[in-house]
């Protein structure tokens, strides 16, 4: 990555982020009420109605503060599809910072696609900071399905910096790499004569080596750094950039990096000129 495509990157970060969360601005839940909602929520799964609709009006009277990670518990560990997209949905509502990397797992990982969707959904909608650098970090994820999402994630995000990011990503791990060659060779050393001195009353013989050599040499190119990536990540890398780009420009990555380039340095001026206006009102 070249230097004025890494500020670029860096400038784009700090211009994109909807809003920043001061440390002090931090919610700050009580563990007490926390554990009530959990006994509420368990009141919930009831197969009485007349505890669900109790459970409902408890719950309605916490504040959202307390009711995050009790959720956010929720999203991660209920065996349930249904309450596992609920919670997606639910922590959406709340407009709290902390739901993010719980719905950034969930939008990544979870093996049900209609809780991916609702997290996807509820990302967008919570619009915090980190997202799209937290979404980003997955793209380098061991697991090519937890890849894959990561990028459809990020096609839903409306942040100029997460086209970049994976095009920069699909360009790093792409089959845009230069021609070499590749050489595999048998040699065989022999001796193929004497070089004879005569020194006074001596005979010096010094053999000459002669050497064969058979082999074959090919050209070749890497296509990619794993099988994963030339196949589904590109597929849905490809599909997101045509969506923000309008049009399909191929399969090549070098072509989606020179659109980028040239697409960032005017949406990254856009903002500029945008924030010094609204500073300077």
């Amino acid at each position: 990555m070249s230097r004025r495509l890494s500020l670029l990157l860096v400038a784009l970060l700090a211009a994109a982020a909807p809003f920043r969360a001061a440390a002090e601005d931090l919610p700050v839940p009580d563990a007490a009420q926390e554990q009530q909602v959990r006994g509420y929520l368990a009141g919930l799964r009831s197969k009485d109605a007349n505890v669900v609709h109790m459970a409902k009006r408890l719950l309605g009277r916490v504040d959202n503060v307390h009711r995050v990670v009790p959720w956010c518990e929720v999203l991660r560990g209920a065996r349930e599809v249904a309450w596992r997209t609920r919670a997606a949905a639910e922590l959406a509502s709340f407009g709290d910072v902390r739901a993010r990397d719980p719905l950034v797992a969930a939008a990544t990982a979870d093996r049900s696609a209609d809780v991916r969707v609702a997290a996807r959904v509820s990302l967008q909608s919570l619009r915090a900071p980190g997202t799209t650098q937290a979404l980003a970090r997955q793209l380098t994820n061991a697991s090519t399905d937890v890849r894959v999402h990561a990028i459809e994630a990020l096609a839903e995000q409306d942040d100029p910096l997460a086209a970049g990011l994976v095009v920069m990503r699909w360009h790093a791990t792409s089959g845009d790499f230069p021609r070499v060659n590749f050489t595999t060779l048998r040699q065989t050393s022999y001796i193929q004569d004497f070089d004879v001195e005569v020194a006074a009353t001596s005979f010096i013989a010094d053999p000459v080596i002669g050497v064969l050599q058979d082999g074959e040499c090919l050209d070749v190119k890497v296509l990619g750094a794993e099988h994963g990536f030339t196949t589904r990540e590109r597929v849905a890398a490809r599909a997101f950039l045509a969506k923000v780009a309008g049009r399909d420009l191929g399969s090549k990555s070098a072509a989606w990096l020179r659109w980028w380039r040239n697409l960032a340095v005017p949406e990254l001026r856009r903002k500029r000129a945008a924030s010094e206006g609204s500073e300077g009102s």
